[in-house]
C-alpha cells in the first residue's frame, strides 16, 4: 500500500492479526526495506501483535533517489507518516516503535525530538556511533558536500558480511534487488550529527525503551547503545545486550531468543 507523503508516497506494509492486543511499527535500516522484517512481523503476528512497516525514502519500493534526503527531519516526519496510519487502523489498541541500524537513529532522535504519545519502543543495533574512526577529512567533505552537492551519491561501503554470521542471510542480502549501496552527503551528514544529538538528549525520552545490541557489531558500534543508555532515565530504559552477535541479531542464529526477548518485554509494557 502507499501512504501519502509530501510530494510522493511512502511504500507500507501490514501484518494483521485477529484480535490484536497491541501493534508495532517498524523502522528498517539503510539500504534495506522493510520486507526484509516478515519473520519478524511473523513472530510478532503470533504473539498477538499486528504489524504495520514502511520503506524509508529513497528505499526499497518508495520513490526517490537511492540514499538520499535533503533534510534529517524528513526521516522523522516519515516516522510520524507510519504512526499516523497505525493508529489510523488501530485507533483503540497500545503502539509500540521498533527501529533498527539506521532506523534506531531515527527512532531515537523521533523519541527525543517529536515526543510521540506511544506505549513504548525498540532501539535495536542503532546506528548512534561508527565502530572506526572516520577520517577526519571525509566529515569535512561530507559537511562541504551537503551544501554544494547533497544529492550526489557515493558507495556507503557496507560491508555486507557483517551482517550476519548466518551465510544464507548474508547471501540474501546480496541477491535482494531492493536493497542498494549508496549513501549522499544529504542524508549522512543528517544521520551523523544525529548520532551525537540523540545520545546527548537520551534524558528526554520519555517512553519505556528496550535499547539492544550484538557486542560483535562491526557496523553500527555498540558504544553507540551502551552512550544512549547510560544518558538516559534509567526507570525507562531497559538495556540488553547480545555476546558474540552481529549487526542483524534478529538474523542471527540465535534470532528466535532475540525475538522472544522482545517480545516478552513488549508483554511486561502491556501489563503495566
Amino acid at each position: 500500500m502507499l501512504l501519502p507523503f509530501r510530494q510522493t508516497h511512502l511504500f507500507a506494509r501490514h501484518w494483521a492479526v485477529d484480535q490484536p492486543k497491541a501493534v508495532v511499527g517498524i523502522v528498517h535500516g539503510f539500504g534495506e526495506h522493510s520486507g526484509r522484517y516478515a519473520h519478524v512481523a511473523a513472530f510478532l503476528n503470533s504473539h498477538g501483535y499486528a504489524v504495520t512497516a514502511y520503506d524509508l525514502p529513497g528505499h526499497g519500493q518508495t520513490q526517490g533517489k537511492r540514499g538520499h534526503v535533503d533534510r534529517y527531519d524528513t526521516l522523522l516526519d516519515s516516522v510520524q507518516t507510519l504512526l499516523d496510519f497505525t493508529r489510523t487502523e488501530y485507533p483503540e489498541l497500545p503502539v509500540f516503535l521498533f527501529g533498527h541500524s539506521m532506523g534506531g537513529n531515527i527512532l531515537a532522535n523521533f523519541l527525543i525530538r517529536r515526543q510521540p504519545q506511544i506505549k513504548g519502543a525498540v532501539v535495536q543495533g542503532a546506528w548512534l556511533k561508527v565502530p572506526y574512526e572516520l577520517p577526519k577529512f571525509e566529515i569535512w567533505l561530507a559537511k562541504t558536500m551537503r551544501n554544494i552537492l547533497p544529492s550526489i551519491q557515493v558507495s556507503s561501503k557496507l560491508d555486507v558480511s557483517a551482517v550476519s554470521r548466518d551465510p544464507a542471510v548474508v547471501a540474501a542480502y546480496k541477491a535482494d534487488k531492493l536493497n542498494h549501496s549508496v549513501i549522499t552527503p544529504g542524508w549522512f551528514f543528517g544521520a551523523y550529527e544525529a548520532q551525537q544529538y540523540a545520545i546527548d538528549h537520551a534524558a528526554d525520552i520519555q517512553v519505556p525503551t528496550l535499547i539492544m545490541h550484538g557486542t560483535a557489531d562491526k557496523i553500527a558500534g555498540p558504544d553507540g547503545s551502551k552512550a544512549l543508555y547510560k544518558n538516559g532515565n534509567k526507570a525507562l530504559l531497559t538495556f540488553k545486550t547480545w555476546d558474540g552477535l552481529y549487526h542483524e541479531i534478529h538474523n542471527e542464529p540465535e534470532q528466535q531468543a532475540v525475538l522472544a526477548y522482545m517480545t516478552g518485554w513488549l508483554d511486561t509494557q502491556l501489563a503495566r
